[in-house]
């Protein structure tokens, strides 16, 4: 069944399990990288799981892990948020998801605390003060 989503999905969120779509994405953002790096700031890359990939069972990672391989070829900071969704579903069972991609407000509370903690770990910003 999730075999068949994503194929079902081949021209939206399925693209990520297609082979060349991250040779493809990894020229524009190493674009973005060094413009970002050129004006002395620096560049972070997060990628965001379909809804599949939270609620459901299947253990399929293919777009976790060419993700993580480009960030690494890359040298960049990236945080996959697949891990912080999936927790906080499990234990809260609360809808992070209005469709396949598009967050509630839950997965939005989700996804601000993982993503401005990551930023910090990762000195993209400055820690609050205070």
């Amino acid at each position: 069944a999730f075999d068949f989503e994503i194929y079902n999905a081949r021209n939206d969120f399925g693209l990520a399990w297609a082979p060349g779509a991250w040779d493809a994405v990894a020229p524009i953002v190493a674009t973005l990288a060094a413009e970002t790096a050129h004006r002395g700031e620096r560049f972070g890359v997060l990628l965001f799981p379909v809804h599949l990939q939270v609620k459901g069972d299947a253990a399929d990672d293919v777009p976790q892990q060419a993700f993580e391989a480009m960030c690494e070829r890359l040298g960049l900071a990236c945080l996959d948020l697949r891990p912080v969704l999936r927790d906080d579903w499990r234990r809260r069972r609360e809808e992070l998801y209005y469709d396949h991609c598009h967050l509630r407000p839950a997965g939005n509370r989700v996804v601000g605390e993982a993503v401005a903690a990551w930023m910090v770990d990762e000195e993209l910003v400055s820690p609050p003060q205070g």
